[in-house]
């Protein structure tokens, strides 16, 4: 058998002594004794398969890495999609595949083929999703909802937007995970120049830690923060910023499990923001796809 298991984190915090979840627990703990892909932190019983980057470098558009195979280069890999944690998925999809082809003579062939579709992968809605530009102003969208990929996605923000000022608009999914990773939070936001917090999203749960974002506003370590609970307000403040200087190099990026309701469709959204800035500051929105092509 052969598994791979990508992370571990304490993600669903009120689920935490729930049958289901201890659950999952024992379904896991029959893998250990089977192979573990790749090899991340802590402790597993596992045999850890094999050794796997080397000369990772980046710029604005490229991810490019050396896939090692028993201690022998075997691809050069460029993603489009930026992050390191992008390096290391693309890196768990090549290890599973030389973990099920043994034959020596089948892995080179199946790397060469997976490093061209790596190579063109262009990314997942909602996982760094360019929505589009208001004229230098970049818009992207991401589900992180919890500090490990809050952490992530900036860094890969930041490799993408390396001279643009970031603006990151956070909202919080769940009372219960915001009073139980706070902390954890608060040290999340450094690669952001400006952090604004919204209301929690609390989908299921009521508030009985009598928690909200100006709690984390009020608690993020680095970065200029406010907390703003109105996304309507937020889109206003964005765009009022961007108008004081219009040709500030600008990146907006949506953080959250619940932000589908600020953005339903990139378009609804850029008229959106269309619509709060003066008159004549940016007369055309055009998406990215439309940049490209």
């Amino acid at each position: 058998m052969c598994s791979y298991i990508p992370s571990l984190n304490w993600l669903e915090i009120d689920e935490r002594f729930s049958i289901p979840f201890l659950s999952s627990f024992e379904i896991a703990d029959l893998f250990l004794s089977s192979t573990i892909l790749p090899k991340w932190t802590g402790d597993s019983k596992g045999h850890i398969a094999r050794d796997y980057i080397q000369e990772m470098a980046s710029d604005s558009l490229f991810c490019t890495h050396i896939a090692i195979f028993r201690g022998c280069p075997v691809a050069d890999i460029s993603l489009q999609i930026p992050g390191v944690h992008n390096v290391l998925n693309s890196l768990a999809v090549i290890t599973t595949v030389t973990a099920i082809f043994r034959n020596q003579m089948h892995i080179y062939e199946s790397v060469d083929l997976m490093r061209l579709h790596l190579n063109n992968f262009k990314g997942v809605s909602r996982r760094f999703e360019m929505i589009g530009r208001v004229r230098g102003c970049h818009i992207c969208d991401d589900y992180a909802h919890h500090p490990t990929e809050v952490r992530a996605v900036l860094q890969a923000a930041r490799q993408r937007f390396q001279y643009e000022d970031l603006l990151v608009v956070f909202q919080p999914h769940t009372y219960s995970r915001l009073a139980a990773l706070k902390n954890e939070f608060a040290n999340a936001f450094s690669d952001a120049d400006i952090v604004v917090v919204t209301e929690i999203y609390g989908a299921r749960e009521t508030n009985l830690w009598k928690i909200s974002g100006r709690d984390l506003a009020t608690s993020i370590i680095g970065p200029s923060s406010e907390y703003i609970p109105s996304l309507g307000d937020v889109v206003d403040k964005l765009a009022r910023y961007i108008s004081k200087d219009p040709d500030r190099a600008t990146a907006i990026l949506t953080l959250g499990a619940g932000l589908n309701s600020f953005m339903p469709t990139s378009t609804t959204f850029m008229q959106g923001f269309l619509s709060h800035l003066p008159d004549g500051t940016f007369p055309s929105v055009k998406s990215e796809s439309e940049d490209q092509g």
